[in-house]
Order: structure tokens, then sequence, then C-alpha cells
């Protein structure tokens, strides 16, 4: 788990190691909806129907939606 200095360190949330879990705190801002492909998104919980999704709402097509939780993973 990454402290306070390793994530000071590591300067936004888009710079991502690419082996082991995310953390809560690592996940992206926005991702692509996979029903109308809207970037304009926004993250809506941190944890899903399972510990390895999170859920996003799509401000295009007004859905929740779930995002796997994997890095290096598009």
């Amino acid at each position: 788990m990454m402290d306070e200095r390793d994530r000071r360190a590591s300067g936004n949330r888009a710079t991502l190691r690419l082996n082991g879990p995310l953390h809560s705190g690592e996940l992206p801002l926005a991702v692509e909806c996979p029903f109308c492909a809207s970037a304009d998104t926004e993250q809506f919980s941190a944890f899903g129907s399972a510990v390895s999704t999170s859920q996003y709402y799509c401000n295009g097509c007004r859905t929740v939606f779930e995002f796997m939780k994997r890095r290096g993973v598009r």
C-alpha cells in the first residue's frame, strides 16, 4: 500500500505501477463508458458488486457501470 510520501512522489493519479492490485486512491478519475464510449464519466463508488470492481457514472447516457481494478489492462 502506498503511504503519503509515495503518493506525493508519484505526482498524479495517472501514474500507476504495472504489477499488483489497485488501491482505491489509485483509481482513475474517469474511464470510457462501455455503453456509449463517452469519456464524460466520474467515479461513483470505489467498490462495486465485488472487491475487484469500482463503479462509475456516465454523464452521457446516465448509466452506472463497473470497471475492473487491474493494472496495465486497458
